[in-house]
């Protein structure tokens, strides 16, 4: 072996006070690296992500999903995966409310046990203000292996600035020390943010969360979380470890829970990585079931009230009409009551009966 940790002779031409700051690719090739901590295959793993969306969207009942089920050691999201349990710790520094949080956690667990894993903190230290200390040390005398740390709001750890011109600099300050801590201890670090603007999903959503282009470079991975419908959300992610995708999201009102599209929970149970919307038939499909689901009485409405109804949400008539025929196949549709009225509503709404 050469000297310095090189194990490559023919690199000992290499000055010995160089020899810490240049390597030979065999001797980067020679270090065991380990594999990264995945909390959701795909989606949230170690390192510092950060969850952005417009304020009242869900991110905060989506990362204290996370935080439970991992300290309940419960899959995530209706995916089928090994899932990983361990301490967690959930810093609610935009809310400190004893009394929602207390409201969280039954509606969470649905009577199953407190998550005794779960860790809170209403007034954790910023990081000016020894808060990266403070967390280290937390790190390190969890007797169980902590895998999720959730700042709620991550601007509020971070020492305080204002969104200016001197704003990038800062942030390129501030937010690689978090990283750093969270690749040493293998942890992954949730940062929720807020859009400063709403973003345009058609084209680079990421530029409006906020920090911008600091964010970006500065966090490993970012998730943004957009509201589709009511009760349907869109789930999009970029990054490092991650690549570009879209995941439609279903919500659980009664145990405050999200679940994966099952047609795209599938393909990536099978090791696929695709876009969701390519076709977008699964999203406009539950699009339309959402405005018929909103229909007023029995009467129904006509192929064309729904396609303009659609076309709040950028879907093409003929698109709607393409998920109206989906749906007529299926039997989703009171066919009897669009046979006699050539009205359109839901099978199943109760409504058989009425006049």
């Amino acid at each position: 072996m050469g000297k310095e940790g090189l194990t490559n002779v023919t690199e000992l031409w290499i000055p010995e006070e160089l020899r810490v700051y240049v390597k030979s690719s065999e001797d980067i090739m020679d270090i065991q690296v380990p594999d990264k901590k995945w909390i959701i295959p795909g989606i949230l793993v170690e390192g510092l992500n950060a969850l952005a969306s417009v304020p009242k969207v869900g991110k905060t009942t989506l990362s204290f999903d996370f935080a439970v089920s991992v300290a309940q050691g419960e899959k995530l999201l209706g995916l089928e995966y090994e899932p990983i349990k361990g301490r967690t710790l959930y810093m609610a520094l935009d809310e400190a409310d004893i009394a929602r949080t207390q409201e969280r956690i039954e509606k969470r667990t649905n009577g199953k046990g407190i998550p005794n894993l779960l860790m809170h903190s209403f007034n954790f230290p910023r990081t000016d203000e020894h808060g990266l200390e403070y967390l280290e040390k937390f790190l390190e005398a969890s007797p169980e292996p902590v895998h999720v740390v959730v700042i709620d709001i991550l601007q509020k750890f971070l020492p305080g600035y204002v969104e200016d011109a001197g704003a990038y600099q800062k942030l390129q300050q501030y937010l690689p020390p978090i990283r750093k801590i969270a690749h040493k201890y293998h942890v992954a670090f949730l940062g929720l943010s807020h859009f400063t603007k709403e973003p345009d999903r058609k084209s680079d959503w990421s530029s409006a969360i906020y920090g911008n282009t600091a964010t970006q470079g500065e966090v490993d991975n970012i998730l943004g979380l957009f509201e589709i419908a009511d009760y349907v959300r869109v789930l999009r992610t970029k990054g490092r470890d991650i690549r570009e995708n879209e995941y439609r999201l279903t919500w659980d009102a009664k145990l405050e829970r999200s679940s994966i599209d099952t047609t795209y929970a599938t393909a990536l149970q099978n090791g696929i990585r695709q876009k969701l919307y390519t076709p977008k038939t699964n999203l406009n499909h539950d699009l339309v079931l959402s405005v018929l689901q909103e229909l007023e009485g029995c009467d129904g409405a006509k192929s064309g009230q729904i396609s303009d109804a659609m076309l709040d949400f950028e879907v093409p008539p003929g698109t709607t009409r393409s998920v109206l025929h989906e749906l007529r196949v299926n039997k989703d549709i009171d066919l009897p009551h669009l046979k006699a009225t050539k009205l359109y509503r839901l099978a199943n709404r109760g409504c058989e009966n009425a006049a």
